[in-house]
């Protein structure tokens, strides 16, 4: 199972025992339906629960019973359309496009309950293990643009993107993902995306200590290089028996710990780290 199809499963046993919101979540199913006409209803969907959570809302919503057949999908159908229009605002004498009736949504309850029906029928949201991406996409350009609208009094203004006629609104962003589920009636959904984002940020803090104390070691290993190199020049060059008792010390410790840190070299010499970081610049200079 994808996680989208697990955050679906979550919304659907969401119970809905008023009436108010099960008008608007139907109506968030109906704006992403594949017939709505005088003549007739009907949804497609590949998600079980949804199916037979439809058939429930529809019946305490506007007292009609769909028709539910299976094939490679779930097919839900009506030809009495007419306790749609009269509940939704809509005049049956009249070609229909769908566009989106605030009136319905009459109390605070109805905008979240309809934001539901929306995603259950048109939504799409990412794996947050993998990446940030909520989607609602659909057919038709009024819908798009008055729910556009809508999330934006609710929630952060959602990204839009037409093309080739489709009408997608969406978020990227891991706050606004959980803020959106949480709003639908999602919140162990919007739990798994903040968890998610938590493991993100471990893994990230993690590989950044590994790449800190890559870098401290490739300087140590570089730096001792370095000071090796200039004390077999020292040598070489006569001028070693010419340096001072300290510096000689100090060079015969790094020569015999070619590998050691400041602070392992200074703890075998017996000094501090700026005395003996001092005592290496003077014979690397």
């Amino acid at each position: 199972m994808s996680w989208s199809a697990s955050v679906k499963d979550e919304l659907c046993r969401l119970a809905t025992t008023r009436k108010c919101c099960a008008v608007s979540e139907c109506y968030g199913a109906l704006l992403f339906s594949n017939t709505f006409s005088s003549e007739a209803l009907r949804i497609v969907t590949e998600h079980a629960q949804f199916a037979e959570r439809l058939r429930e809302l529809f019946a305490l919503a506007f007292g009609l019973e769909l028709k539910l057949e299976k094939k490679k999908k779930y097919s839900l159908e009506s030809d009495n359309t007419e306790p749609l229009y009269n509940a939704l605002g809509f005049d049956k004498s009249r070609s229909i496009a769908l566009r989106l009736n605030l009136s319905v949504l009459e109390n605070e309850c109805c905008p979240a309950s309809l934001l539901r029906g929306v995603f259950l029928a048109g939504g799409y949201a990412a794996d947050p293990a993998r990446r940030y991406h909520l989607e609602i996409s659909g057919k038709r350009w009024h819908v798009a643009n008055e729910l556009s609208l809508l999330c934006s009094e609710l929630l952060p203004a959602p990204k839009r993107l037409d093309r080739d006629g489709s009408y997608m609104l969406y978020y990227k962003k891991s706050g606004e993902i959980e803020d959106f589920l949480t709003l639908i009636g999602a919140p162990l959904a919007a739990m798994d995306v903040m968890n998610a984002g938590a493991e993100k940020a471990l893994r990230n803090n993690a590989m950044r200590r590994v790449n800190c104390d890559t870098a401290n070691a490739d300087k140590t290993v570089n730096a001792a290089i370095a000071q090796v190199a200039a004390i077999n020049a020292l040598i070489s060059g006569g001028k070693f028996e010419a340096l001072s008792p300290e510096l000689q010390l100090t060079a015969k410790a790094r020569m015999a710990n070619p590998d050691s840190s400041l602070s392992e070299l200074a703890g075998i010499l017996k000094i501090g780290k700026s005395c003996l970081a001092h005592r290496l610049r003077r014979l690397v200079s």
